[in-house]
C-alpha cells in the first residue's frame, strides 16, 4: 500500500472487531492480512499489538472488499469490552460517563498509541476529543 509510514501501535482486541464485521459481511480477510503483513498467529494473543500502519492498510482493504463505505460504523456492533483491553473493563465498572472520561486518558495507551484523548469541562458542558498522532 502506498501510504506514509508511522510508528503507532494498535492492540489485537481493537483489530478483532473489524475482522468480526468482515466475517459478518462474508469478506474473506485472510488474504488481506497477508497483503498488509499481519501474521494471523499474532491475532490470537490479546496482549499483542500490530503497527497502526498495518491496521490502517487493513481497514482500507476491508472497506473496499466489503463494498460498504460505512464499514467502520457497522463494525461498532462487534465492539466488546475486550476490544479496548483493560480500559473496556474499567469503563464497565464506572458508575457514570464522567468517571469513564476520567479513566480514558490514563489507560488508553494500553489499547494503542495512535492518539490521545482529552476531556475539557466548561460552563457545565463536557468536550471529549481524540487527537490522532498521524495524518
Amino acid at each position: 500500500m502506498n501510504t506514509p509510514s508511522n510508528s503507532g501501535l494498535a492492540s489485537v482486541p481493537a483489530v478483532t472487531q473489524y475482522l468480526r464485521a468482515a466475517e459478518a459481511l462474508d469478506v474473506d480477510y485472510e488474504p488481506l492480512l497477508t497483503q498488509v503483513g499481519i501474521d494471523r498467529k499474532v491475532l490470537t494473543d490479546i496482549n499483542k499489538h500490530i503497527s497502526s500502519q498495518a491496521m490502517e492498510n487493513l481497514l482500507a482493504l476491508l472497506i473496499e472488499a466489503s463494498g460498504d463505505p460505512c464499514f467502520g460504523l457497522r463494525s461498532a456492533q462487534f465492539v466488546e469490552p475486550a476490544s479496548y483491553s483493560v480500559l473496556g473493563y474499567i469503563s464497565m465498572n464506572c458508575s457514570s460517563l464522567r468517571m469513564i472520561q476520567a479513566k480514558i486518558p490514563m489507560y488508553e495507551k494500553i489499547v494503542g498509541d495512535m492518539g490521545v484523548t482529552s476531556v475539557e469541562v466548561s460552563n457545565g458542558m463536557v468536550l471529549q476529543r481524540w487527537s490522532c498522532h498521524f495524518k
